[in-house]
């Protein structure tokens, strides 16, 4: 329900580079949100071209196995996954939506000199399967018309400090919002 805006700067943060959930690491999101999804990426300013979201492919689509879509605690547990997988060299555009699926790994590459992006980045998730339940608040059955159907308040300034979250699973500001209904 709720988009994420995502500020990557050109140089990654020292508090993400040894995280286990930092999605510079290769990783699906199907790992913390379950199988059933879809990524949904919209970069729309900055230096999209030296960094962007890097997707990678199946070598051979036979070989996959749902294990590779079972939830971990951090993404670093699932590197083993990389040998059935190889670099595609499609670089997102502005302007544009793209919807992968979870199958589909993925991860921020910053090329040489790259300078800050900016990008609007959510999950949607198909069919009637459980939710994580420290994520269900994020979700509802249908893409809402933000704006005209629904606002979603942000109950937190810049100067609070951060939430403590409840799991690995659960994200950063859910308990940070209110949806209201219009």
């Amino acid at each position: 329900m709720t988009p994420n805006v995502r500020i990557k700067f050109g140089v990654e943060l020292d508090d993400n580079i040894n995280r286990g959930l930092s999605t510079s690491i290769n990783h699906s999101d199907a790992w913390v949100e379950g199988p059933w999804g879809m990524n949904c990426h919209i970069p729309i300013l900055g230096d999209c071209k030296n960094n962007y979201l890097q997707f990678l492919k199946l070598k051979d689509e036979t070989k996959f196995k749902d294990n590779f879509l079972k939830p971990q605690l951090e993404y670093t547990d699932m590197q083993w996954i990389k040998a059935y997988y190889e670099d595609d060299n499609f670089i997102p555009e502005t302007g544009f939506i793209y919807i992968s699926d979870y199958v589909l790994l993925h991860r921020t590459e910053r090329k040489r000199n790259a300078n800050t992006r900016i990008s609007i980045d959510s999950t949607i998730l198909v069919g009637e399967y459980p939710v994580h339940p420290d994520r269900e608040k994020e979700y509802i059955d249908h893409i809402p018309d933000i704006g005209n159907e629904i606002f979603v308040k942000c109950l937190r300034s810049e100067k609070d400090n951060y939430e403590v979250k409840n799991s690995v699973f659960s994200h950063y500001a859910i308990e940070s919002i209110k949806t209201i209904n219009l």
